[in-house]
């Protein structure tokens, strides 16, 4: 017997249900295709009813379809032995081969404070012919591929149409990119969810499956009684998805908003705790996820009238035809990283996923903003060179023995560094601003923070803060705190982001392995990272612009970033200069930085040895010690015992590569300079209190005037600044109060709002 339907009364989400059996008609085609289009704009979900899946005799057994593919999806747990389960050849390989072929064992995903995911999973191709199954799995595979192939035909052929449909294209635009012959890896997950302990659902906040979205174009959940699934709305709030006896809850994933230019939003989901009266009870899934042919490139379809009419550009997110991955391409970025965690030096739940975290201001009910966390693709492809980054004394846990061999690895590796910078300067000179050929292709990652208002919302600023060079975004909160505890500057916030470089916190674990570059921006090619929102609304902002503000808060390296914003913090904004023929005294004390200590409370006390740390606010200094560094393995090497320790997310060489990217530094200089930043886009500067020790900077000054003053009247007009007593350059670590207030301050000013002066980001 199935699971009993929930009674308790819950937040779900209003989806519309589509009769499925309408569309054999013309008509009912042109009306359903109406009503799906409506879905994806306003939900991104939608129930199918009437699917066909529903006789009530199948094969030999004398019950609906549905209760018999539930049936054998509980099988595939409990009638296969665990180790016949654990053959390499039943084994999911996801992470090695981009398939999600075999068995997934409990406890693979890391969730949150050391708990790990309590989720079997069975994936089986949509051949199911393709590839071997356990030997009690075999007598089931008619069955099987019976339901896969009225899954496909039948459910999600006819969903493709009307969503072809809804872009004015032909009927058989999508059906033509899922073939059911093709190479590619559209398949069915059989999912078993278990009940965790009371202690363990308290550390997860009751989250089983982070918030993430699907890697294909249409994913068919066969809907279930136990309660879990919820979506994330466009007001920010989760909402529980309701069961509807033999429905099928629709979304769509990222192949469907890459190939529509972000028309057809892929929306974000999570499985939950269920309600209190299912608790108990295993929860059966069985979801079925359309991909295109591995071969399909996701760039938009510009042949619909639709996204011509809504201004999606030839390459939607991408600059080029060729920058464009295919299904494959992206269906391995994705898999080769599920269910990676922290002590495999990389954050589970990759691209675009959402995880629920805990900010400062957890508990205190005057702030209401909610976090979550988000991973989505960096600039795809990079035009930084792929270079041998030289060694570090990073690894080394400190001790007297190691300072000569320190003196000697710094001294080298800035050589090595000027070197490679001489060649990167030559090769650019050589191309005359074209591409070259050491740009690299592989697929890099952003980790994000969104703290959006939990409460009614109507208009204010959407705030997006970029870091400095080795602080992770975490380290802004002290200053939220403060910049949200008045009730007025609070009503002119709607959401706040900060985030972390590729090369930084998160993103740095997230990339590990692939960060061997010299860190070279292009400001030619900046891609859009997150086409969350409707084309149509895209096309109106790129018209009208943002009807509320969008300010960026930049501080000192991020203060390069958000070069065209409005709140710059000291930002590393210099004179043009050519690192290759100075040494550099950031990168000298980089390079000798230590990277890795025996625990966090060892860490702790190496930092406050230094007045560097010892300045800061103790609030900013536990929350670098819990954000900066992670748990991770040391392998005994002979000299060190094998064993837990603490690095640094950012490896020092990272924030030499930073320290070393003059171009953008000097680029932001000479662009403000040249007057080429719009009036309308007011600039306030935030910098070092008098006496306080101040950026270096090469430019020549009259006597009595300093570099700061100079940088602050680049662009005299429309212009404003204000020194923060006490503090040098480290204003938000050491300041972050008072940072605050100053933005509080900035954010009430009377603004023009003014069509002209709209800013258009």
């Amino acid at each position: 017997m199935p699971p009993s339907v929930t009674t308790e009364d819950l937040d779900y989400a209003d989806l519309p249900i589509i009769d499925i059996s309408r569309a054999d008609t013309p008509e009912g085609r042109a009306d359903l295709a109406i009503q799906v289009s409506k879905a994806m704009e306003n939900q991104g979900f939608f129930y199918v009813i009437n699917h066909g899946y529903t006789s009530t005799q199948w094969f030999r057994f004398p019950m609906q379809q549905t209760a018999r593919i539930f049936d054998i999806a509980d099988a595939l747990f409990t009638q296969v032995s665990e180790e016949e389960k654990r053959q390499p050849e039943h084994v999911s390989k996801m992470k090695e081969t981009g398939s999600a072929q075999g068995y997934k064992p409990r406890e693979y995903i890391h969730i949150d404070n050391g708990v790990r995911d309590q989720i079997e999973m069975y994936a089986t191709h949509r051949d199911v012919s393709k590839y071997k199954h356990p030997k009690p799995v075999r007598p089931l595979l008619p069955e099987i591929s019976h339901f896969v192939k009225h899954s496909f035909f039948n459910i999600l052929h006819p969903i493709l149409r009307l969503m072809a449909l809804g872009l004015e294209l032909p009927e058989e635009t999508f059906v033509d990119l899922h073939e059911f012959d093709a190479v590619g890896e559209t398949h069915t997950r059989f999912i078993k969810y278990f009940p965790r302990t009371e202690a363990d659902e308290e550390k997860t906040r009751g989250v089983w499956l982070k918030g993430h979205t699907d890697i294909g174009t249409v994913t068919l959940l066969y809907s279930q009684p136990v309660s879990a699934l919820q979506m994330l709305g466009v007001d920010g709030r989760w909402r529980w998805v309701k069961h509807i006896d033999n429905a099928i809850i629709v979304n769509t994933g990222d192949g469907m908003e890459f190939l529509s230019g972000g028309y057809y939003r892929a929306t974000v989901h999570r499985v939950v705790q269920p309600p209190k009266d299912q608790r108990n009870v295993p929860r059966l899934s069985i979801g079925f996820f359309g991909l295109p042919n591995d071969n399909v490139k996701l760039g938009p379809l510009m042949d619909s009238p639709v996204l011509q009419r809504v201004g999606v550009k030839q390459h939607g997110r991408f600059q080029s035809d060729a920058e464009i991955p295919t299904m494959e391409t992206w269906r391995k970025a994705r898999l080769s990283t599920y269910g990676l965690n922290r002590l495999d030096l990389k954050v589970s739940e990759k691209d675009r996923s959402i995880e629920e975290e805990t900010n400062t201001w957890a508990d205190d009910g005057r702030i209401p903003y909610t976090l979550t966390t988000h991973i989505v693709p960096a600039a795809y492809w990079r035009v930084d060179p792929d270079v041998e980054l030289p060694q570090t004394s990073a690894d080394h846990e400190g001790g007297r023995s190691f300072k000569e061999q320190r003196k000697k690895l710094v001294r080298m590796g800035e050589e090595r560094l000027r070197k490679l910078w001489t060649e990167a300067d030559e090769e650019i000179t050589h191309l005359n601003g074209k591409v070259g050929s050491r740009g690299q292709t592989k697929i890099m990652w952003i980790c994000l923070n969104r703290y959006i208002r939990t409460g009614p919302v109507e208009g204010g600023n959407v705030l997006f803060f970029a870091h400095a060079t080795g602080f992770p975004k975490e380290t802004w909160e002290p200053t939220l705190l403060s910049l949200l505890s008045s009730p007025r500057a609070e009503s002119q916030v709607r959401e706040i982001w900060t985030w972390d470089a590729v090369n930084h916190g998160d993103s740095a674990l997230l990339n590990e392995g692939k960060l061997g570059s010299l860190s070279y921006p292009s400001i030619e090619r900046l891609p859009t990272h997150l086409p969350r929102l409707p084309a149509k609304e895209t096309a109106r902002r790129l018209q009208k612009g943002f009807p509320d503000g969008i300010i960026g808060v930049g501080y000192s390296y991020g203060g390069l970033v958000c070069h065209s914003s409005r709140i710059l913090i000291d930002p590393v904004i210099g004179y043009p200069g050519i690192y290759s023929q100075r040494p550099n005294t950031l990168v000298l004390g980089a390079l000798a930085r230590r990277g890795v200590w025996k625990n966090r409370n060892s860490a702790r006390q190496d930092f406050l040895r230094s007045p560097f740390f010892r300045a800061w606010d103790p609030r900013v200094l536990d929350l670098y010690v819990e954000s900066a560094l992670y748990d991770a393995r040391r392998d005994g090497d002979g000299t060190q015992a094998a064993g837990m320790v603490v690095r640094l997310k950012m490896p020092p060489i990272q924030e030499v590569n930073v320290f070393t990217s003059a171009p953008s530094a000097a680029d932001a200089w000479v662009r403000l300079w040249r007057g080429e930043l719009p009036e309308r886009v007011a600039l306030r500067w935030i910098v070092p209190g008098e006496g306080q020790i101040e950026l270096p900077d090469t430019i020549p000054t009259s006597d009595g005037i300093t570099p700061t003053q100079v940088r602050v009247w680049l662009r005299p007009s429309n212009s404003s600044n204000v020194r923060m007593d006490g503090a040098g350059h480290l204003i938000p670590q050491e300041r972050p109060v008072e940072l605050g207030l100053e933005l509080q301050q900035a954010l009430l000013r009377p603004a023009d709002r003014t069509e002209a002066s709209v800013a258009k980001l």
